[in-house]
């Protein structure tokens, strides 16, 4: 039997009242650079072709109690990159060690939870 086609994330898409005010967040503590779309979307890519896009979609919905699914960014100093968070206008949640794995977990503007997890490991690397 073959094996199935990769699938490689692309892209991280933000519902959101105000994509301005987010993607300003998000270039803000990731350092992407803005990265043209059409309409009402705001879109962000990684400058080194790494990592997957973002994207800001606007929406009047409001926000879900409970996050289904969330984002790991990989950092060297997740403490420092945690504080730059909050500096910006995050909030963090809790702390949590795991293992040999430790990591923050951080709201942005919009609640969007995310985690700052320590760049520890091979398939960690910043």
């Amino acid at each position: 039997m073959e094996a199935p086609p990769l699938l490689r994330p692309g892209n991280i898409v933000f519902d959101t009242p105000d994509p301005e005010r987010l993607s300003e967040f998000w270039t803000a503590l990731t350092g992407y650079v803005s990265r043209p779309l059409f309409g009402e979307y705001l879109g962000l890519c990684d400058p080194t072709g790494r990592g997957p896009n973002l994207t800001f979609q606007r929406t009047e919905a409001p926000v879900a109690t409970v996050t289904r699914c969330h984002v790991d960014f990989y950092a060297n100093d997740p403490e420092a990159v945690a504080e730059r968070a909050v500096a910006l206008g995050a909030r963090i949640v809790r702390r949590v060690t795991e293992g040999d794995v430790s990591w923050v977990v951080v709201c942005d503007p919009d609640g969007n939870h995310f985690c700052i997890v320590a760049a520890v490991g091979p398939d960690r690397s910043t």
